[in-house]
């Protein structure tokens, strides 16, 4: 019987190797993902702050453009 056992211990050894790196990456790849998700998220919030950014300075552009218009107008 002992024969079977030291047989079987570099298998055994390998196999939770192998699961033990397979665990790691499967880690490292969520974290990747997460990561990456974030930074979309981010970019995203950033390009919809510059084109509320823009359309208010479009909107206030505009809006002084009709006041002068209509200082014209009065006056």
């Amino acid at each position: 019987m002992p024969n079977v056992f030291s047989a079987a211990i570099p298998v055994v050894t390998f196999l939770a190797g192998f699961g033990a790196k397979w665990l790691l990456e499967l880690e490292q790849h969520r974290r990747l993902t997460a990561r990456e998700r974030e930074a979309r998220r981010e970019a995203r919030k950033t390009v919809l702050e510059q084109r509320r950014a823009d359309f208010q300075r479009q909107t206030l552009i505009e809006l002084q453009e009709i006041c002068a218009t209509l200082l014209r107008k009065t006056g």
